[in-house]
C-alpha cells in the first residue's frame, strides 16, 4: 500500500530528484514493467533517479551503477 502511494506521488509531483528503494520488489512481471517504465520516463524527463535494487534487469537499464558487496 505504501509503495502504491509513493508511485502515485511520483506521478503527481513530477519531482526533479526521485529516490526509489526496491521499487520492483514483490511485484508481478506486469507491474514490475510498469514501475520500470515510470522510473525511466522520469529520468528521460530530466529527473535524477536514484534506485536501490536487487532487480538485475532494472539495474541494467540505469545509466550508471554502483554495486555494493562485490
Amino acid at each position: 500500500e505504501k509503495r502504491r502511494l509513493g508511485l502515485a506521488r511520483l506521478l503527481y509531483k513530477q519531482g526533479q530528484v526521485v529516490y526509489a528503494d526496491e521499487p520492483t520488489a514483490s511485484l508481478d512481471a506486469a507491474n514490475r514493467q510498469l514501475v520500470t517504465d515510470l522510473l525511466l520516463k522520469q529520468a528521460q524527463a530530466g529527473a535524477l533517479v536514484f534506485i536501490a535494487t536487487h532487480d538485475e534487469k532494472l539495474g541494467q537499464k540505469c545509466d550508471a551503477r554502483i554495486c555494493l558487496g562485490e
